[in-house]
């Protein structure tokens, strides 16, 4: 459609601004752009190309790309000449004398200038103008009890006020522990086998009704509280049902055999017999697949999707693999 369409409207013909060739380009790109060429390479010529122009001070010849002549409206051939213009610059500029060191200064915006009172040749000589107007006040450590001079500024900062960072360090470490920490934030509950006392995040109390302290009390209280009926693995007692006499040795070694000893989930060697549909009297050969002990495990939770899987890893095995037996 879009071919098409570009047979339908009138070309314009335009020269390349690089290498003067006539080339024809429709109306839409011609807009897109100021600059326009017949080809990538003589675009990327044009881009990369030299513009020369000539030093502000001292008036040599020099090549600039594009994007560096466009930067500044003035051009210089070294560093020298950069400074060398500075200076000369600098000499029809307003002066001002600082008011801290009294050395002469050139003032380089003087619309600022008026704005304010007071007047400083660099950032330092402000500073300390400033610490002789606010000088300091005395105040007492409360870790050692040793008097020392601060800025205001600093002492009105925090309610608690030291001589040196290792007094604080000892201070803080001695009164903000625990509950008495700015950042604490942790819940108290308690561990639902020996009941002893636990503090956790707000985030991980709200992941389960039961909290322990050790692995020790989670196995106990789990053997206590998690058995039969109660388990949310509990199936009715299934794992009870004997298993029928088919269900032997000479067919497990047949299943195996078929299966080449390898799981039908991860391929690695498995040694255990599974029933797909979990019926123990179904014990045919089209219904049993080898697994290993970590898949065969996993196999006891979300049966419904193991069933499924199994079946189509089954008849995937029947037509491309093994032959059922």
């Amino acid at each position: 459609m879009w071919l098409w369409c570009l047979g339908m409207v009138d070309k314009i013909q335009i020269v390349c601004e690089w290498c003067e060739k006539e080339f024809e380009l429709i109306p839409s790109l011609f807009e897109r752009s100021k600059h326009h060429f017949c080809s990538k390479s003589c675009s990327a010529k044009w881009h990369t190309c030299k513009i020369k122009t000539f030093c502000t001070f001292c008036g040599a010849e020099l090549s600039l790309t594009k994007s560096a002549y466009r930067r500044s409206k003035n051009h210089f051939c070294s560093h020298s000449c950069y400074g060398k213009w500075l200076a000369k610059d600098d000499a029809n500029k307003p002066k001002a004398i600082c008011d801290y060191c009294g050395v002469e200064y050139v003032i380089s915006r003087p619309s600022q200038y008026e704005k304010f009172d007071h007047h400083f040749c660099s950032r330092a000589c402000h500073h300390a103008w400033k610490r002789e107007q606010t000088p300091k006040i005395k105040a007492v450590c409360e870790y050692c009890g040793k008097e020392y001079e601060a800025w205001p500024s600093h002492i009105n900062r925090t309610p608690h006020n030291f001589c040196s960072h290792p007094c604080s360090a000892k201070w803080r470490s001695e009164n903000e522990r625990g509950k008495n920490h700015p950042l604490w934030n942790r819940l108290e509950q308690e561990c639902a086998w020996c009941g002893k006392t636990l503090w956790m995040k707000p985030s991980r109390a709200d992941r389960s009704e039961n909290f322990f302290c050790s692995e020790d009390c989670r196995a106990a209280w789990w053997s206590e509280n998690l058995f039969g009926e109660n388990h949310p693995c509990w199936k009715g007692g299934k794992s009870f049902e004997p298993y029928p006499p088919e269900f032997n040795e000479t067919f497990k070694q047949r299943i195996r055999a078929r299966d080449n000893h390898s799981c039908a989930i991860c391929r690695l060697f498995g040694n255990n017999v599974h029933h797909i549909n979990y019926i123990k009297d179904d014990t045919v050969p089209s219904n049993c697949i080898t697994l290993c002990y970590s898949c065969h495990a996993a196999t006891n939770h979300n049966r419904d999707y193991w069933q499924i899987e199994l079946d189509r890893l089954m008849i995937a095995r029947q037509h491309h693999y093994f032959e059922v037996v």
